[in-house]
């Protein structure tokens, strides 16, 4: 035999008479000792009367326990299922299932035992006992952590035994708030501060004020204040490089430092850069001038001194400019050749100290270079002309360089022919004419020059000469072309002559003139206007690469191979040519050509 027990949970709020309760549910009136059944809708529930095997009225609840269900049909009346266990309740004509209050779980409300450690007052409050353990000491006060995370939750209930599992009860109240929990850990130690920067003594750093931000500008060191030109950090160490009297000095040839070989030098310039951040020291004046090389005047008050460009002063950049007299004065090559030479100097200054003026140890120099004297003469090249004609003349130019034109004289002559101008540009006239067969004999032109450089330049005025200088012989430069032709005969057996295709120095006006040494005719229409057929005639250079294959036809796409007639040499020179010509001979080759157009080519 089994047993089905029922388990009740206890609600402290609830007045039993007001209690509705879900159908089924059976609850214990405590103040009146009764148990009654919920219908869902009664307030205060339906009262029960245990009872066996029977059936009940008066609004009392009869409990039935048998295998099968009663043929009751009294509301109320409950009936224990022998056979599943199970205890139904008769509402509305149907057995309901009476809701058991479970076993209360992790995840299921039911009911629960009061366990060790929990207190349970009189009204049903349910409190949690707990000793809190002695307060610890004080710790040392550390650097402030990042916030702690949430405290742990409050001390759990000790565990109860384990019941019976019910049926689920009824939701209960919300229980009170859990005591606080634990103080979290400590949090992380905060990131280390950038580290300060050690002073000793009467050490202090010196900083500027703009709104919210501050500047370090100085560094104060025994009652010094240094200006501080640049704050870095090296690893964890702040570096300061202080600002010190650091100037800079340079010095130019005022002319320019490359001169030309007639050019004097005319002094030198002296430029200084006092630095910004210190006002109380600074580059004053030039106080001497020394001698590297050439020739240079070494006493500074013959100079003529320029005005200073701003005064002297701390943090003040200024130039000076110092004019050679050539005289007392002066900068000089020790040159006496066409070469240009060198001269050289180095300036000393005086400085403002912060108290007095004393020399600056840091000197200037300055270099000046003059450009080797030079000279050339160039001849117009011959070209343009064809064997039959001649050159007669070309042009020629004189030039220098490095050198002033009133500085130097020209001397000009011409070999196997006549200048125009000894000591200027002009025309060589050739004695004879160049032609194709006299490119053997040599014509030039020749060229000396004298350069004079002045006192100023080097202290003792002085000439050299430059030459003699021979232009490239123009003769055998000299270029003359060679045309191929093409001429008309009335046969293949009437072959041209000179006289056919030579005119003075050109050819015959029915004559077409070709390229240089040509040996091809391009495919083309050729026509022949005469009414009766003509021969055709093709003249080479013999000394050029000569054609050997002539084709005709009646269009560029149906040519096909003509014989033809070798005409020989003939030998061709101008009408009336000048002596020792030799004449050039040419090759001929002809081949008959009908009235009217006709397509041809030669290669």
């Amino acid at each position: 035999m089994t047993i089905q027990k029922i388990k009740s949970g206890r609600i402290n709020t609830v007045v039993a008479d007001a209690y509705v309760g879900e159908i089924g549910t059976i609850f214990y009136n405590q103040d009146i000792g009764d148990l009654r059944l919920s219908d869902g809708v009664s307030l205060g529930g339906i009262p029960l009367v245990l009872g066996g095997g029977g059936s009940g009225g008066g609004g009392n609840a009869t409990m039935i326990v048998s295998p099968t269900p009663p043929a009751t049909n009294v509301p109320g009346t409950m009936w224990w299922d022998t056979v599943r266990s199970n205890l139904y309740v008769r509402y509305s004509g149907i057995w309901h299932a009476a809701t058991l209050v479970p076993t209360a779980s992790a995840t299921v409300k039911g009911v629960v035992k009061i366990g060790n450690g929990i207190i349970v007052d009189p009204d049903g409050t349910i409190s949690v006992q707990y000793t809190q353990g002695p307060k610890g000491d004080t710790g040392d006060t550390g650097p402030q952590g990042l916030k702690g995370d949430t405290g742990a939750q409050g001390i759990q209930g000790l565990k109860g035994d384990t019941g019976d599992t019910g049926p689920q009860g009824l939701k209960g109240d919300t229980g009170a708030q859990g005591i606080q929990g634990l103080k979290g850990d400590t949090g992380a130690q905060g990131i280390q501060g950038i580290p300060g920067v050690s002073v000793t003594g009467s050490e202090t750093l010196v900083w500027s004020t703009s709104g919210s931000y501050r500047t370090l500008t100085g560094y104060k060191e025994n009652d010094i204040t240094n200006t501080v030109r640049v704050a870095e950090f090296a690893g964890n160490t702040l570096r300061l490089t202080l600002a010190t009297f650091t100037p800079t000095v340079t010095v130019t040839s005022s002319a320019g430092s490359t001169l030309n070989w007639d050019i004097p030098a005319t002094g030198f310039t002296v430029t200084v850069d006092n630095p910004t951040d210190i006002t109380d020291q600074y580059i004053n004046n030039v106080i001497a001038i020394t001698q590297l090389s050439g020739s240079v005047s070494t006493v500074l008050g013959n100079y003529s001194a320029g005005l200073y460009s701003n005064i002297p002063a701390g943090g003040v950049d200024w130039t000076q400019s110092f004019t050679t007299n050539n005289s007392t004065s002066y900068i000089r090559s020790l040159s006496t050749t066409t070469a240009g030479g060198a001269a050289s100097g180095v300036v000393a200054f005086n400085y403002y100290n912060g108290t007095t003026l004393a020399s600056w140890g840091t000197t200037a120099t300055f270099s000046v270079s003059w450009l080797t004297v030079l000279h050339s003469i160039s001849i117009a090249a011959l070209t343009g002309k064809t064997f039959l004609d001649s050159y007669a003349s070309t042009t020629y130019t004189p030039s220098t360089s490095y050198i002033s034109a009133g500085n130097r004289t020209f001397l000009i002559s011409g070999t196997n022919g006549t200048v125009s101008s000894t000591t200027a540009s002009g025309t060589l006239t050739f004695t004879d004419p160049i032609n194709h067969s006299n490119k053997s004999t040599a014509r030039y032109v020749t060229l000396t020059t004298t350069a004079s450089r002045p006192a100023t330049v080097t202290g003792t005025a002085y000439n050299v000469t430059l030459g003699p200088t021979n232009t490239n012989d123009v003769a055998a430069s000299a270029s003359f072309t060679y045309p191929s032709f093409w001429l008309w005969s009335d046969s293949v057996l009437i072959i041209p002559t000179r006289a056919d295709i030579i005119n003075n120095i050109t050819v015959e006006t029915d004559v077409t003139v070709l390229g240089d040494q040509v040996k091809t005719l391009a495919t083309q229409s050729i026509t022949n206007s005469s009414a009766n057929p003509r021969a055709f005639w093709f003249v080479v250079r013999s000394s050029a690469s000569q054609p050997t294959v002539f084709k005709t036809g009646a269009s560029a796409g149906l040519l096909s191979d003509v014989a033809y007639t070798n005409g020989g040499t003939v030998a061709l020179a101008p009408d009336s040519p000048l002596p020792n010509y030799v004449a050039e001979n040419y090759q001929l080759y002809g081949f008959t050509l009908q009235s009217g157009s006709t397509y041809v080519s030669i290669s």
